[in-house]
């Protein structure tokens, strides 16, 4: 049973402004606990880590911190929901599952001049699917091959710019071309058929797109698919809304904010690098739960000013001590909801206030 923190650490502090009130978040303040809060007007930039381990108030503390901003911030928030208990009052709820009317189109164009088009989009749906897949390079470069192609058949080229906007295919057009060139004697195109099989029978990714711009609050649902589809369905979301961000122009205010609970889903996420590399340029922000350090990328953690350490497993913490600069004595005593807190040098100690606390 972990120790109680010493009273000298869960003296109430605060990070940021000294006058903040816990229950009054201001347009840069989220309050987490203990009078502390988490302000963004002094983060270097607006994203997150929160690590903890099943049990030790993860999920409770990620909406927690989406409430907060949807009271006190006028930015749009999507929570990408793997294991389906992130609900919340006012939310617009996108389920996404074999069942579900809309879907997930990764096919959908990046409309940037200057990086965009459907060559690119080929590329980055190819390099998707052989992460979440495991395919070969053969497999890949046939992918982009028919991709390109696909494209083509639907007017849309890299060299007219005119032609992105108009409506793209999807995979379940790619799955009738992967058949026909199958059917011909490709043996490559025989292999993308088995490798693809769980994704086309689930036909996520061959409905209308869901509108993620529909409310300030927009959850989808991904508990109902497999983890490897789930991986692609939000990779392609990240990359839709960073593509839009960057399409906008910079931003010096935050317009949105991407909360993913279960980040090992997106582990190599070439997507989330950006994110955290460039977002805050274009007004975007990411907040990444997780258990594990594993899951989080050097480039992620390096990039991302705020870390809320909660109580991780016993095997992990000389590991976390060094990675998240905490001391393991400090770590090793924390209980469920007490939790360490870094943006840039600064540290602190706080209990979290769970969601359930803060719905009056």
């Amino acid at each position: 049973m972990a120790k109680p923190l010493p009273k000298s650490i869960l003296k109430p502090r605060s990070v940021g402004r000294e006058t903040a009130q816990p229950n009054s978040p201001s347009r840069s303040l989220v309050h987490l606990g203990d009078r502390v809060c988490w302000d963004l007007d002094k983060a270097a930039n607006p994203h997150m880590v929160i690590l903890g381990t099943s049990g030790s108030g993860k999920t409770q503390t990620l909406k927690a911190i989406v409430w907060e901003m949807c009271k006190g911030f006028p930015s749009r928030s999507i929570v990408l929901d793997f294991h389906g208990d992130q609900e919340l009052p006012g939310e617009v709820y996108h389920p996404i599952h074999m069942a579900s009317n809309l879907g997930i189109n990764p096919l959908t164009i990046n409309l940037d001049p200057e990086g965009g088009g459907s060559k690119l989009q080929a590329i980055s749906v190819a390099a998707t699917l052989r992460r979440a897949l495991v395919m070969g390079t053969n497999q890949e470069g046939l992918l982009i091959l028919m991709i390109q192609e696909l494209y083509e058949r639907f007017g849309i080229t890299q060299e007219d710019c005119q032609t992105w906007t108009r409506k793209p295919p999807h995979l379940g057009d790619l799955e009738l071309a992967i058949d026909a060139r199958a059917e011909g004697g490709c043996k490559d195109a025989k292999a993308l058929q088995i490798k693809l099989a769980a994704t086309f029978q689930y036909g996520v990714f061959s409905r209308s797109q869901i509108d993620l711009t529909a409310g300030k609050l927009v959850r989808v649902d991904l508990s109902k698919l497999p983890p490897e589809l789930g991986a692609i369905a939000a990779e392609a979301i990240l990359k839709q809304v960073m593509d839009s961000h960057r399409l906008a122009g910079e931003s010096p205010a935050l317009k949105t904010f991407v909360f993913v609970d279960e980040a090992k889903e997106l582990k190599g996420s070439k997507t989330l690098d950006r994110i955290t590399a460039d977002g805050r340029k274009y007004g975007l922000g990411v907040v990444l739960a997780t258990q594990r350090e594993t899951h989080i990328s050097p480039d992620v953690l390096a990039n991302t000013a705020t870390k809320i350490l909660l109580p991780v497993d016993v095997a992990d913490i000389k590991k976390v001590a060094s990675r998240f600069r905490f001391d393991a004595g400090r770590i090793a005593n924390l209980g469920t909801f007490q939790a360490l807190v870094r943006t840039g040098g600064t540290a602190v100690a706080c209990t979290i206030e769970p969601f359930f606390k803060r719905q009056a």
